[in-house]
């Protein structure tokens, strides 16, 4: 049997499987255009988020909020964001964490390990 954790060299507990994913308030109950076709498609603005490089400075993650913010992380939490980590623990982190750290936390293998304690 082959563990988990030999596919993630950083650890399945420093991994990022799955984030909440920002949503525009305004836009709940209607289907804007981040929510209305992932039936049909699989790497749509309705289900894949993004931790970009922090060169690319796209601010993340972002209080679900009336602007057009498509592939964020986000919630409609007032200061948190949840995600699932690979070995399927929950986190809440911070909106204002670090965009070099949630990069670090989505890259599988790129040798450094986050303390999660020390930045939720």
């Amino acid at each position: 049997m082959v563990s988990l954790d030999s596919g993630f060299p950083d650890g399945t507990s420093n991994t990022i499987l799955a984030g909440e994913k920002y949503v525009r308030r305004t836009q709940y109950n209607r289907g804007p255009h981040e929510d209305r076709d992932s039936f049909a498609a699989g790497f749509v603005c309705d289900t894949v988020r993004w931790a970009r490089a922090p060169s690319q400075n796209l601010p993340q993650p972002l209080l679900d909020d009336t602007g057009d913010a498509p592939r964020r992380f986000g919630s409609a939490h007032v200061a948190r964001v949840n995600f699932v980590f690979v070995d399927r623990s929950v986190g809440a982190l911070s909106y204002r964490i670090d965009m070099n750290i949630l990069y670090l936390l989505a890259v599988k293998e790129d040798g450094l390990p986050i303390n999660l304690a020390s930045i939720q």
